[in-house]
């Protein structure tokens, strides 16, 4: 157990222990004393019964007939999902950061996201239709690290995933195993604007194309480091100079437009193999490719 940096706010609030040796029993939050990894913050905790006790954030609740509405609405907001679909949107935002902000709403999970170094950006919203389960009272903000809800979802039988949200700890649970991840401080993450771009060139690709497209990616990553894509006369080209090879794959001739531009292979590489695991996921058949010279390129699923 950690010493505790902050406080959250618990101490006088009238709490319900929900597991443990102490299971049903209520009583009046003393003091926050320090945090556990994973379960959050602990308290010592006046029974009514008189006995002092200490327990983690994960065996308590609020309870919600003492509080305010307010107070109490984050118990409310209650999910369950296709692990793999969580998994995909969790890994493609791990792409440019460990930690990340996340907004829900009515209409899904939604995360803006740019890397430390500003090259790269992702928007994705995980839609509110893609769940099984959708409870929320209103909207809220979390900050999650990514890291460890990837390590601990790709341990687990994540088919159907039961996610639960309360003021300090996200909480989910699957195949009888559950574990809660304290959540980070909001207000260090500013919210990320996506940044206006005129694309010049632009081009739909089918599934086998798409395929096609990271085929290009791989072979160019085994005899160079950079590679360029252009579009000429309606078809989107995959290639690199002759010094490095002279690989040139011609992917689709159904492109919109004009334009070339280079970029990282590494760069590329990684995009294509989380939106190839969003494709998976989410059972998606096209890819849509843009870009112009001097623009970062923009892949969409």
């Amino acid at each position: 157990m950690n010493g505790l940096e902050k406080e959250f706010g618990l101490k006088g609030k009238r709490v319900k222990i929900v597991k443990g040796e102490h299971e049903g029993k209520t009583g009046v939050v003393l003091e926050e004393t320090g945090y556990t990894e994973g379960y959050g913050v602990v308290c010592k905790i006046k029974l009514d019964d008189g006995k002092e006790v200490e327990y983690s954030h994960d065996f308590f609740e609020i309870e919600k007939n003492r509080e305010k509405k307010e107070e109490t609405v984050w118990y409310e907001n209650e999910f369950t999902i296709d692990g793999k679909k969580m998994i995909a949107f969790l890994d493609a935002i791990g792409a440019l950061v460990d930690e990340t902000k996340i907004k829900i709403t009515n209409d899904g999970w939604e995360a803006k996201t740019v890397d430390p170094a500003h090259v790269g950006l992702i928007h994705f919203l995980l839609k509110d239709c893609e769940f099984e389960e959708y409870n929320i009272e209103q909207e809220i903000e979390i900050a999650v690290d990514i890291l460890k809800i990837l390590n601990f979802l790709k341990l687990v039988d994540y088919k159907q995933l039961h996610i639960k949200i309360t003021p300090l700890t996200l909480t989910m649970a699957s195949n009888g195993i559950s574990r809660g991840f304290t959540l980070l401080d909001v207000s260090e993450y500013p919210d990320t604007k996506i940044p206006d771009m005129s694309y010049t060139a632009k081009a739909k690709l089918s599934k086998e194309e798409t395929d096609k497209f990271f085929r290009a990616l791989k072979i160019a990553d085994s005899i160079t480091q950079g590679v360029k894509i252009k579009i000429e006369d309606e078809k989107l080209i995959v290639f690199t100079g002759e010094d490095e090879g002279n690989l040139r794959a011609e992917i689709c001739t159904t492109a919109e437009g004009e334009g070339e531009s280079g970029y990282p292979v590494d760069y590329l590489l990684d995009m294509a193999k989380k939106i190839e695991l969003v494709m998976m996921a989410f059972e998606e058949g096209e890819c849509t490719i843009e870009f112009a010279k001097d623009y970062p390129i923009k892949i969409s699923c």
